[in-house]
Formats: structure tokens, sequence, C-alpha cells
């Protein structure tokens, strides 16, 4: 595994050992007379800036570089979590074969436990309640996922009977 710490120290000893050179550079370009010298120097100047600027832009990415590993590390660390739990879970089919998911051991039963978005348990790897949005025709209740918006109509009873 690449330790970027140590690649961000090394970017900063160069960036420095560059800025000493090119302060030895202009220490130097007073003392020196003739015209090719003086040249030389000055094409030296040029390319220890243009090596700081390049310097630079790999600081740089390798500062989006480090962001984005974090940011994999902490997914990562989420999707271990899920399946770590994943087999806790159940699909509970409801009227008309719409699907959530429920604890597999919920001591009131799949149809008082929480129930939790099939899309996002399945795709997004991540449990994402199901609230209540609204009745729906008579005795029908409309039930949407928090993370995806995805709504499941449970036909079998009303919001009200006890949900």
């Amino acid at each position: 595994m690449t330790d970027w710490s140590d690649i961000a120290d090394k970017i900063s000893a160069t960036i420095t050992l560059l800025k000493q050179t090119s302060g030895l550079v202009k220490d130097v370009a007073p003392l020196v007379q003739n015209s090719e010298a003086k040249a030389k120097l000055s094409e030296v100047r040029e390319q220890l800036l243009d090596a700081s600027e390049r310097v630079n832009d790999l600081r740089a990415v390798n500062n989006e570089i480090v962001d984005r590993n974090l940011q994999l590390e902490g997914e990562i660390r989420e999707i271990k979590s899920f399946l770590s739990k994943k087999d806790s879970y159940v699909p509970y089919r409801l009227e008309r074969g719409a699907f959530v998911y429920v604890a597999e051991n919920s001591p009131d039963g799949p149809e008082k436990a929480p129930w939790y978005c099939q899309h996002c348990f399945e795709v997004e790897h991540r449990l994402s309640p199901m609230n209540y949005r609204k009745e729906a025709e008579g005795r029908s209740a409309v039930y949407a996922c928090q993370s995806c918006k995805a709504e499941t109509v449970d036909y079998g009873r009303s919001y009200y009977d006890g949900k």
C-alpha cells in the first residue's frame, strides 16, 4: 500500500531544495561577468521555476489522490459494515409483488418491523428506511425511501391499521 504522507514529504523536500537552489542562483548571478555564463544562469533560473511549478502541480494532484483515497476507504468501511449485517435481513413480499427488506428476527414480525428499501439494499448496499408518505386507494399506504425516493404501495392495509 502506498504511504501517501511519505510522498507528500518527498514533494515538500523537493520544493525546499528547488527554492534553495533558486536562491543560490540569485546569489551567484551578480558575480558572473561573462555574457555566456549569464545566459546559462538565466536558463537555469527558468528551468528551476518550471520545475517548481511542476512540483506544485504534483502536490495538488497528490492532495486530490489522498482525499479520494480517504473517501474510498470510508465507502469500503460502509460496505463491509453492510455486508456483515446483510444476512440478518430478508425480503418481505407485500401484496401485488412489491418487496421490502425486514430484520429476520424482528420480535414484532415483518408487518410491524421497520421496512427497508429494496433498491438501496440490493444495489446501494445500505439500509434505507421506507417511511409512510400518504394514503392511497382506500385501504392502501404509500411508503417512500429516505435515500433514493423510491415508493412502495402496501395494498394490504392502511397506515392507520398500526404500521
